[in-house]
């Protein structure tokens, strides 16, 4: 019997060690894009009990206004090295992560480094499932050029008859920003109320707001009164602390 191919994708915002033995650190990283040579480093560690080899990929990721995500290869805007490599148990290996893109950038662009095992012929003996699990780890780098900053508005809000209400953020600055970072803001002084970001978000949503770009969250009206019902336009403050 042909066997099944399974991947299992673990994007920058999961720990990878709850689900295997392979770690990839740090699993987000900025990277300037105004130095040619300046260089970055994501450490992969094999501390599984069997060796692997891994091949990178490289994407340039895009999101659309609901946050589904769009990877375009990018081999040739991040020089990725060493590109492949054999990790035995305990091992790790240092990756060098350059930028070779296009300059000048005028706003923050982001890309995903895909960690894939490869098949080995260690054990050749077929699962009785007849799965065989390849996992892919992620790390985000940012490149950013000089001085950029991000600048999130709140927009248009929205009403559904399904119980639902919508509410829309802007990043009209040219880097990149977290919804989990900061906060809505609904009228001023010691009556203000907030709600943190993460709370606006889903289990599988994104946090990222990619420069020039807008994010549309739905949520339950029922759970976010404050949302459906204040009259005024609430106001998005960010988590300094956190920047």
């Amino acid at each position: 019997m042909t066997a099944v191919r399974a991947i299992l994708a673990v994007a920058a915002c999961f720990c990878p060690s709850l689900v295997s033995g392979q770690q990839v650190s740090p699993m987000v990283l900025e990277l300037p894009s105004s130095d040619p040579a300046e260089s970055r480093t994501i450490i992969y560690r094999n501390t599984a009990t069997s060796p692997v080899a891994v091949e990178t990929v490289v994407t340039l990721r895009s999101y659309d206004e609901h946050g589904v995500a769009t990877d375009v290869p990018a081999a040739d805007h991040l020089i990725v090295f060493p590109e492949a490599f054999w990790a035995s148990p305990s091992d790790s290996q240092n990756v060098s992560v350059r930028y070779t893109g296009p300059r000048p950038l005028d706003m923050s662009k982001m890309y995903v480094i895909g960690f894939r095992e490869v098949p080995l012929n260690v054990n050749p003996v077929t699962p009785a499932s007849g799965v065989t699990i390849r996992l892919e780890f992620r790390a985000i780098t940012h490149v950013t050029p000089d001085r950029a900053t991000a600048d999130i508005e709140v927009g248009e809000r929205s009403a559904a008859t399904d119980g639902t209400v919508s509410i829309e953020l802007i990043n009209r600055g040219n880097k990149f920003a977290r919804i989990d970072e900061g906060s809505l803001a609904f009228g001023d002084g010691i009556g203000a109320t907030t709600i943190p970001g993460q709370a606006l978000l889903s289990d599988s949503a994104p946090a990222w707001i990619l420069p020039n770009s807008r994010r549309v969250l739905t949520l339950p009206a029922a759970q976010h009164p404050l949302v459906a019902e204040d009259a005024a336009r609430p106001r998005w403050i960010t988590d300094t602390a956190r920047q």
